[in-house]
């Protein structure tokens, strides 16, 4: 819900990446099986997760950059890292419903990190 009250992405901290729900939202159920496709619906990374099987992926460089009161003290900069593109597909075991980890090591700054993690969908073996 916090991308709802703030914005999303790289230009939320400008204004831009506003969501706006038209309409009734309607809920939908995501049960996850064990052992089934699914799709990552943002960039991570992954490192030999045992989780995460026949990874079907692009590559996704993020040059990432701090904003607001950081920013103003530090380099803006982060190093760049290398993810899985969003939209890659591969099979899933465990009840997660994220795949990926928070990236550390970013910055000079130890508390600055990168988001390297994203949510997951069910995406059924006949749509793949």
């Amino acid at each position: 819900m916090w991308a709802f009250e703030n914005g999303y992405g790289a230009d939320s901290s400008t204004g831009m990446g506003v969501v706006e729900i038209v309409g009734d939202p309607e809920v939908i159920s995501l049960n996850l099986q064990d052992g089934e496709r699914c799709m990552a619906l943002g960039p991570f990374v992954s490192n030999d997760d045992p989780d995460v099987e026949d990874l079907l992926a692009d590559i996704y460089i993020r040059r990432g950059k701090i904003g607001g009161s950081f920013s103003q003290e530090l380099s803006p900069f982060k190093k760049t890292v290398l993810l899985y593109d969003e939209g890659a597909t591969f099979i899933h075991h465990g009840a997660a419903r994220t795949v990926g980890r928070l990236i550390a090591n970013v910055h000079s700054d130890s508390r600055i990190c990168q988001s390297g993690f994203a949510p997951i969908i069910p995406v059924p073996e006949e749509d793949f």
